[in-house]
């Protein structure tokens, strides 16, 4: 979903049509602390991936724990250069500096990315090109209005979550991209913890654990 982001601000996507300048896109995480801890440091901070100098070319690549090679050097292992690189920003309007929470990011090719907590009432009037949602979203008109503020630059967006028991927008969309009948605009990707190579064993067991339902 960062990676969605990043691709749409800068406007280098491999094949959907996101402006390449003058495009706006809202970030909505569950609160501030949410901005601040997860979403905005997934796109701008180090890190978000480990890479490896590849055995045969020697060029950086990301890590593939469950490969021989790449489980026997873990020494070599770095942490992968921002999503969004400083290069690629020309200003940010900080919410709250001193938590890492942005209000406005601008690219330098003039796209312009918002953020919002859930918890406020949604942006309504503007038009954009783009919206991400990350986990839990509280207020339940942010959906509807996203929806409908996309539909004049015919926009998208992405919702990026660990399905949990209050989410339910979330399961109606998924419904939809499920459903025999095809009249829906949606896709639904799923991804199992079973099947991430980058979360041990034991991680898994931990993780199952906890999960209320």
């Amino acid at each position: 979903a960062a990676c969605e982001m990043v691709y749409a601000l800068t406007g280098t996507h491999p094949y959907r049509n996101y402006p390449k300048s003058s495009g706006k896109f809202y970030c909505v995480a569950f609160d501030s602390l949410k901005i601040g801890e997860v979403m905005w440091p997934k796109l701008a901070h180090p890190g978000a991936f480990k890479i490896i100098p590849d055995e045969l070319t020697g060029k950086w690549r990301p890590v593939l724990p469950d490969q021989e090679y790449d489980a026997a050097y873990r020494e070599k292992w770095r942490d992968a250069a921002p999503l969004l690189p400083e290069r690629c920003i020309k200003e940010i309007a900080w919410g709250i500096k001193n938590k890492d929470v942005p209000e406005i990011v601008e690219t330098t090719n003039g796209n312009v990315a918002r953020f919002f907590s859930s918890k406020g009432s949604p942006m309504s009037g503007s038009a954009i090109d783009g919206w991400w949602f990350d986990e839990e979203v509280e207020n339940r008109r942010w959906l509807p209005e996203m929806q409908a503020r996309v539909v004049t630059r015919s926009g998208c967006g992405w919702w990026s979550c660990t399905p949990e028991h209050s989410t339910e927008e979330l399961f109606l969309l998924h419904q939809r991209a499920t459903s025999l009948t095809g009249k829906y605009n949606v896709e639904s990707f799923l991804f199992t913890i079973d099947d991430n190579i980058y979360v041990s064993k034991a991680q898994k067991e931990e993780f199952y654990n906890s999960l209320l339902s």
